[in-house]
């Protein structure tokens, strides 16, 4: 019995599961994205500048696969459909109420003449004139809202492209870090191996040795957390591009770090450019609804004019239940006004003033945030420009070096622990200079996000 009892409940499980697995396919297919405008947000055109097409790719898959970025999709069409749904209030209203009315007298004979069993079928139309715009300025106000979110998703799939670079580039300096690391661990390994016949013929101590060792230790474990921290990438990786973080189907082809190429950046920055961000754009367009609602507030002071007509079919009258001998038309046009709302209607038009004030406090700050994100990033770049070319002029030096050191150790002028020691110097600036290219290329994409993606 307990068998069947669980068989029945996994059978209703699996038709439950695969009913909402069906009707979440039919609203994908009901409100399918269109990944053409989302590609224009993010100006996908601009990352050819790095010289890495898989890095392309990469923002192209977020861009239609991100569940963050498809929300925001989603909240936009709602908003859309906001729209219409507002709109609908302009239009008249028609409804139809069939009625029967049993009507009890002397005799059970009717009421004044009127017959035992009626029947009422009413056609009523409701509208109410839009004399003073205030109907239609709601629905403006509804549209402004909706532009400010269409900018705010704008606003999502730019940041998402600039993570996604972000953590692109990252991986890639992980995976030459890795390669400049194994190769730091093997030169202390050398170098461990040199101390420890030293030691055997006596020439050095034992804490000398143990100098030697810790310092390998010490690249061991630089190696291990350069490694877990190539793992936590690839994780968040995956979660941008809307995949499940750890599956065999995670698996990705990477380019080479030094293959990448460092965009020159621009001087200054339009403030046309500037102003004309997603973010900016959306708060400008929330000023323009709260200013339409301090419209609406101060109509609602004025009376409401409303229309009402009806056409009824009856079953009272000589003739047929649908000829004119058996209907009844009416008509009605009238104002109302409020009466005792008044204080109601005065703190609902502070309440909306307040409300508009909020957001121009909010709009200044957010035109002070917008200037402040485009210098800070012009002046990250002026300086990477310097501190990338002096790396890069350090790596030069110590590679010289380490190519005069090979010949010297070839014709044995030096010996091996002294080249070794040249050649961690090598890689330490070969390190630094991975760092500093990596910031450089990485504040990129910080001044493509601060100016919206307008590079």
């Amino acid at each position: 019995m307990r068998t069947l009892v669980r068989k029945f409940a996994a059978l209703i499980l699996a038709f439950l599961f695969g009913a909402a697995i069906t009707v979440n396919t039919a609203f994908a297919r009901e409100f399918a994205i269109d990944l053409k405008e989302k590609v224009s947000y993010v100006n996908l055109d601009y990352f050819d500048r790095f010289g890495d097409e898989l890095l392309k790719s990469y923002i192209l898959k977020a861009v239609e696969n991100n569940h963050s970025a498809r929300q925001a999709s989603y909240k936009s069409e709602e908003f859309r459909q906001q729209v219409k749904y507002s709109f609908g209030a302009e239009l008249p209203s028609l409804s139809v109420s069939p009625t029967y009315l049993g009507i009890k007298g002397i005799n059970d004979g009717g009421f004044a003449g009127l017959p035992k069993n009626t029947f009422l079928l009413p056609f009523i139309v409701s509208y109410e004139p839009d004399f003073l715009l205030k109907n239609r300025d709601k629905t403006r106000s509804v549209k402004k809202i909706y532009e400010g979110v269409k900018f705010q998703e704008q606003t999502a799939y730019i940041a998402l492209a600039s993570d996604v670079a972000t953590l692109y580039v990252n991986i890639l300096k992980t995976n030459k870090m890795l390669e400049l690391q194994n190769e730091f661990v093997g030169a202390n390994e050398k170098y461990l191996a040199h101390a420890q016949r030293k030691l055997a013929r006596g020439t050095i101590s034992q804490s000398e040795l143990n100098d030697y060792a810790a310092r390998l230790k010490r690249a061991q474990a630089d190696l291990e957390s350069i490694e877990k921290s190539k793992s936590i990438l690839l994780t968040q990786f995956a979660l941008l591009l809307g995949e499940a973080p750890g599956t065999p189907n995670t698996t990705y082809e990477f380019g080479k770090f030094e293959d990448l190429i460092v965009a020159n950046a621009p001087e200054e920055i339009p403030s046309d450019v500037i102003f004309s961000r997603p973010d900016v754009l959306a708060i400008e367009r929330q000023l323009d609804s709260a200013k339409i609602d301090i419209t609406v507030a101060r109509k609602e002071f004025l009376p409401r004019f409303n229309l009402l007509g009806s056409y009824t079919f009856t079953t009272i009258g000589p003739g047929n239940f649908f000829g004119s001998n058996s209907s009844i038309a009416s008509v009605l046009a009238g104002a109302t006004q409020d009466i005792f709302k008044g204080g109601q209607k005065v703190a609902n038009l502070k309440m909306k003033k307040a409300k508009y004030m909020e957001l121009f406090e909010q709009y200044k700050q957010i035109e002070l945030q917008a200037l402040k994100d485009v210098n800070d990033a012009l002046l990250q770049l002026k300086f990477d420009d310097k501190i990338t070319l002096e790396s890069f002029e350090e790596l030069n030096y110590q590679q010289n070096s380490l190519s005069r050191g090979a010949k010297r150790l070839s014709r044995g002028v030096i010996s091996e622990p002294d080249y070794l020691t040249q050649k961690m110097a090598s890689l330490e600036a070969a390190q630094n200079h991975l760092n500093q290219k990596t910031n450089q290329i990485i504040d990129n994409f910080t001044l493509y996000k601060a100016v919206g993606g307008k590079l």
